[in-house]
């Protein structure tokens, strides 16, 4: 039968496009109000579909 520990994979994906989006965000061509704003929006995105997940996630089988 075939393993399928990832080994920490998923997590270090996941930690180097986060690393890559913060240093495009740090070298891209906005306003610090802008590039702040930018950020505000995606980890409220992120939040909601955190939530919309775990709401899934612990709802009771219909």
């Amino acid at each position: 039968m075939p393993n399928h520990d990832c080994d920490g994979s998923f997590g270090a994906f996941l930690f180097g496009g986060l690393l890559g989006a913060a240093i495009a965000l740090l070298l891209a061509p906005k306003t610090g109000e802008e590039t702040r704003e930018q950020i505000a929006d995606w980890l409220e995105e992120g939040r909601r579909r955190t939530r919309d997940y775990l709401d899934e996630a612990t709802a009771p089988d219909a």
